[in-house]
């Protein structure tokens, strides 16, 4: 079963490229260690018996799909003989009892999943003593608090289980958290992640991931449900697609990154549940161009194991949850491996969406996006998950690009060390800056983007973001009552020693590198120009970059600055594409060389 020439260089079929991450997986799995995957050392916060068996459960999410359509084999015995060990609460190798919140609750997903579709096998290999452990260990959620967010989907899909394979009747159960699942829908086939600022890939990989396999699971049951989810994921497609660029390349956002390919297991689950309202050529396209781009990416170590990171090995971008097992949670997007081998899909050419527009507002999601010809640059407001790790990084700078990626802050001082790039920090003169951070008091529409915040109670800022790809202008509206050193921060680029090009004056700053240019010019503004070579391993995409800034001073009193920044695949810069600024009267004025004009104004 071979795909298009689209998916990859080597034309390897999606199967190929399981099978391979699967392979140093299967040495792996020990005889002795049943229903565990120990690949690693790293800590988390979740404790060690845990994380030995985070990776077997995670691997499930491949296979489960991989045998519906390919013959069982040895190895698919060996799972179930580690299933079985890993709930024998007599084994030396069961998983434990549950607790509230207790990360085993995450793993029982893709167990679930792989017993529903395997259901016959599990019980003609099973004896009854075997059946009621399993059932004992699963049905333990149901004594115990899940996080109240996507981790509800996580017990719906363990009593789908406990119905199908057991005849047990937990439906009082699943619609209890299918209704408080259903309170965080908001529109247009958005859900919040049971914060309202939180609307990230877990939206794609998780909410509707679920919901879509669970639209298969309940289809007879339940076909009203069923109809919904789909229609859901339908309406968040259309959105959605713009978070990938038109290389296959999803927005770098948010936490949970390491789970790197999982971005497109929603363009699997579309197209394993049969969502009819979204062209399956798109949904190939973003597929097949996202697994080709990851392919290339140096993503395993020398065994071939998959590592924590993103484009590469990075621990520093990683979160207090992700261990050595973690980032097998990608294998959810080999579902498509799940359809039949006579699907469209398999020959259908893949199609680049003809309908996306340059520009488009993500209304419920919080987002802006402005689209190029290969990349695409996201303007978010009101989003984040401040509680987890470089939750402000990750989530609140002012612009994300598939193309740049972000820097991730090493130190607590010092700009290279804090690598605020797309970012406006403030400093009392020493080298501890305050970042911008995440802020209701926000606006966004389909011309611009506003941020309030306040870093101390006598300083207050109001960024007004006018963007149009490649470019965006910043103005900065500061009252402050104390004296200020202020940094804005442009787009990181590779410090690569083969290609690596800067150019200044007093008005503009540019760096040119092998993916792209970043710019900076100043409109109207009393700061000074630089470029700062972070520290190794702070930017998610390359593990060394660097980025322009301006930096000045500020007395107490109001000041604005405007800026002007430019981020394009193109490696070298052409001035004559500068946009026109200028103010009239209370209005400041943009004009793009596109000839998209913009106006606002800035009372």
């Amino acid at each position: 079963m071979k795909v298009s020439n689209q998916f990859s260089i080597e034309n390897l079929s999606i199967i190929d490229y399981f099978l391979n991450l699967m392979e140093p997986i299967q040495h792996k799995l020990s005889d002795i260690e049943k229903g565990k995957l120990i690949i690693g050392e790293t800590g988390t916060v979740y404790s060690r018996k845990i994380a030995d068996s985070e990776g077997f459960f995670r691997i499930l999410w491949g296979y489960s799909a991989y045998y519906i359509q390919n013959a069982v084999d040895d190895f698919f015995y060996s799972l179930l003989l580690g299933i079985k060990e890993g709930t024998n609460p007599h084994s030396v190798n069961y998983w434990g009892d549950l607790t509230d919140t207790n990360q085993l609750m995450v793993e029982m997903a893709p167990l679930s999943f792989f017993l529903i579709m395997h259901e016959e096998k599990v019980k003609e290999y099973y004896d009854y003593d075997t059946l009621t452990n399993l059932f004992n260990w699963l049905n333990q959620i149901n004594n115990y608090q899940p996080c109240q967010n996507n981790w509800l989907f996580f017990r719906v899909l363990v009593n789908r289980c406990l119905n199908n394979l057991f005849f047990k009747n937990k439906d009082k159960e699943i619609k209890k958290d299918l209704e408080m699942i259903d309170s965080f829908y908001i529109g247009d086939g958005w859900y919040y992640d049971g914060h309202y600022s939180q609307k990230d890939y877990y939206i794609s990989f998780a909410f509707h991931f679920y919901s879509l396999l669970d639209s298969v699971i309940c289809k007879d049951k339940d076909p009203e449900r069923s109809k919904l989810y789909k229609e859901r994921a339908g309406e968040f497609a259309k959105n959605f697609q713009y978070w990938f660029d038109k290389e296959g390349r999803g927005l770098p956002f948010g936490r949970s990154l390491t789970y790197r390919f999982a971005q497109s297991c929603f363009w699997s689950a579309m197209i394993f549940a049969e969502v009819e309202t979204y062209p399956v050529e798109y949904s190939k396209y973003f597929l097949e161009k996202n697994l080709a781009y990851w392919m290339r990416q140096p993503i395993c170590d020398n065994s071939g194991l998959m590592t924590i990171g993103y484009t590469y090995p990075n621990l520093i971008m990683s979160e207090e949850y992700n261990g050595p097992g973690s980032p097998y949670w990608a294998l959810k997007t080999f579902l498509i491996l799940g359809i039949s081998k006579n699907h469209k899909f398999w020959t259908i050419q893949p199609s680049y969406p003809n309908n996306k527009q340059a520009s488009y507002l993500i209304e419920k999601g919080d987002m802006l996006v402005e689209t190029g010809k290969a990349s695409l640059q996201a303007f978010p407001i009101r989003q984040g998950a401040l509680q987890h790790i470089n939750g402000s990084i990750k989530y609140s700078k002012y612009v994300y690009s598939t193309n740049f990626g972000f820097n991730i802050s090493r130190g607590g001082s010092g700009l290279n060390s804090l690598a605020f790039d797309n970012s406006f920090s403030l400093s009392e003169g020493d080298e501890f800056f305050k970042i911008n951070t995440l802020s209701d008091d926000a606006e966004i529409s389909e011309e611009y983007v506003i941020h309030n915040w306040r870093p101390w109670k006598d300083v207050s800022i109001k960024t007004i973001i006018l963007p149009s790809f490649p470019w965006h202008l910043r103005y900065h509206i500061i009252e402050t009552e104390r004296n200020l050193q202020f940094a804005d921060a442009g787009f990181s680029v590779p410090d690569d020693i083969y290609y690596n090009c800067s150019k200044s004056d007093s008005h503009q700053i540019v760096l040119e590198s092998r993916v792209g240019t970043s710019a900076i010019l100043k409109i109207a503004s009393s700061g000074n120009l630089f470029t700062t070579k972070t520290l190794v391993n702070t930017n998610i995409l390359y593990n060394k970059a660097k980025y322009p800034y301006i930096i000045g001073d500020l007395s107490p009193g109001r000041h604005t600055l405007c800026h002007l920044f430019y981020g394009d695949d193109n490696n070298t810069f052409n001035t004559d594409a500068i946009p026109d600024v200028w103010q009239d009267g209370e209005e400041l004025v943009v004009l793009f060389k596109n000839g998209i004009k913009k106006k606002i104004c800035i009372r």
